[in-house]
């Protein structure tokens, strides 16, 4: 009988755990989207999200920009996570004049330049014309592809579908994988933590029917 109730108890916790777990895991996203909303930029060095590329640019010192749905993430020359905050909803990335800098812009209404520490630089309005080269460029078939070659013909761009990866593809075509999520990052994905929500929930549902639970 003992070991029956430690038993309960320890599937109680397990299914609380991942019940919690996958409500974070849907929240974290859903809360930097409206920080961004809200215009809070919410900066953080430890808060980032599952790779999820929409676009990417990388400066002279190899300091990689990822903007990830409403929030830009930053990662060094060797994969290490730096910093993010939340943007709203952005057109694409561009690298700065001075190389060393991003430029992010608002689907053809004003772009923000930001540095490697997110401090805003400059905010203005743009005019489309400016960047209609540059998606004729890096648009395939007239699909945005988000990738970035730098002066020295690498190509960064993202791979994979579950936990995704940053490779940057040299003129040989050798590929070198520079960022790839961990798997406890990578799980941080609405659709899984909506899973474990519904799972964790049903699972206490139907123990609590089946053996008064």
């Amino acid at each position: 009988m003992h070991f029956a109730e430690t038993a309960k108890f320890a599937i109680k916790v397990l299914l609380v755990s991942v019940f919690v777990f996958g409500a974070v895991a849907v929240g974290q996203p859903l809360l930097s989207g409206i920080f961004a909303t809200l215009g809070l930029r919410m900066r953080s060095t430890w808060w980032r999200l599952a790779l999820s590329v929409d676009d990417i640019v990388v400066d002279k010192n190899g300091t990689v920009y990822i903007w990830n749905g409403e929030r830009i993430q930053v990662y060094d020359s060797d994969g290490r996570f730096l910093n993010g905050w939340s943007f709203g909803k952005t057109g694409w990335l561009l690298l700065g004049q001075d190389g060393a800098s991003i430029i992010a812009v608002r689907h053809y209404r004003s772009s923000v330049r930001f540095d490697a520490e997110g401090r805003q630089l400059e905010e203005k309005r743009d005019d489309p014309r400016r960047y209609e080269r540059i998606i004729n460029e890096r648009s395939q078939h007239g699909v945005w592809t988000p990738a970035f070659e730098d002066g020295t013909g690498n190509v960064y761009r993202q791979e994979g579908r579950l936990l995704h990866s940053i490779v940057r593809v040299d003129p040989t075509g050798r590929k070198t994988v520079i960022i790839r999520d961990s798997v406890y990052v990578g799980i941080f994905n609405p659709i899984l933590g909506i899973l474990l929500v519904v799972l964790s929930y049903a699972a206490w549902r139907l123990l609590s029917l089946n053996s008064g639970f």
